[in-house]
């Protein structure tokens, strides 16, 4: 193939594949792009007053309430409006239509909303609606503190607090002082609520805590308490619960699954038995 080949082959990709129709008082416009549906993506172009305005044609708003994500607090709806005020243009929901206004001596600018609205329509279907499921019960954090709170010793357990590790500062959920063998040692307690949010960023997050948390000092002991159903949960909090498990020797940590009854009432144990002589310093 010689050059004259590919310029006549560049011309029918892209010249003839474009298509304008009077419509009205403007112009539709067929983009030789095409959507998820494989149809062609089009743009409505008309002179108002001293500007010139180009629309959607009111597809971009019909994606959204086909895929579920028109509402205020979906992705889709802020990934919208995000990437739309980046290029200067303006989702108007009353209407149902994305537009831009263009000044008439900037018209280079109408590539910019073809520019937008082919994003849009690329990375819009890939964004899969997930039903919000309403949780009972409470948190880990919160089953944990009513524990605790039980002893009535809140002087002596600090809730979400700052600790140094080698490089940052983390803020942990529980931690108090103790002596064992014969020394200081400060027990902290971090709920990795794998439940909630994305489980294996909660599973990392707490093992870059233990690493650099433990790194620092030797009197300190780290327990990361986690909630498995015996029942199983979703294959991503099992696994996020198995990367807790598996490294903790290698780190030095200690982990608990409190959903275990058992394992919950080892550790309400030995948190009990640990705080408890601060009942008779506290009666003193």
């Amino acid at each position: 193939m010689d050059g004259k080949s590919l310029l006549n082959l560049l011309s029918s990709i892209f010249i003839e594949k474009l298509g304008v129709s009077q419509r009205g008082e403007g112009y539709k416009i067929n983009l030789p792009f095409t959507d998820n549906a494989g149809e062609s993506i089009e743009v409505y172009v008309e002179i108002k007053g001293d500007e010139i305005v180009v629309d959607d044609l009111g597809h971009t708003a019909g994606l959204l309430f086909q895929l579920g994500q028109h509402g205020h607090d979906t992705i889709g709806h802020q990934f919208t409006r995000n990437v739309a005020e980046a290029y200067g243009a303006i989702m108007d929901y009353d209407r149902g239509v994305l537009f831009k206004s263009v000044s008439i001596q900037e018209p280079g600018e109408i590539l910019d909303f073809i520019q937008l609205l082919t994003t849009l329509k690329s990375a819009l279907p890939e964004i899969r609606y997930r039903k919000r499921v309403r949780k009972t019960g409470r948190r880990l954090v919160a089953l944990m503190s009513r524990e605790i709170k039980q002893l009535k010793l809140p002087l002596y357990v600090q809730r979400q607090t700052e600790v140094e590790g080698r490089s940052e500062i983390w803020t942990v959920d529980f931690r108090y002082t103790v002596k064992l063998n014969g020394q200081s040692t400060d027990v902290i307690i971090v709920a990795a609520d794998l439940k909630w949010g994305e489980p294996r960023e909660k599973a990392a997050h707490a093992l870059t805590l233990a690493v650099d948390v433990l790194s620092l000092k030797k009197t300190r002991e780290l327990r990361i308490v986690y909630d498995l159903g015996k029942n199983g949960d979703g294959l991503s909090v099992q696994r996020a619960a198995r990367l807790i498990e598996d490294y903790q020797e290698d780190i030095g940590y200690i982990a608990y699954n409190y959903g275990d009854k058992d394992i919950k009432s080892k550790l309400v144990t030995q948190i009990n038995q640990e705080l408890t002589p601060y009942l008779f310093k506290q009666g003193t």
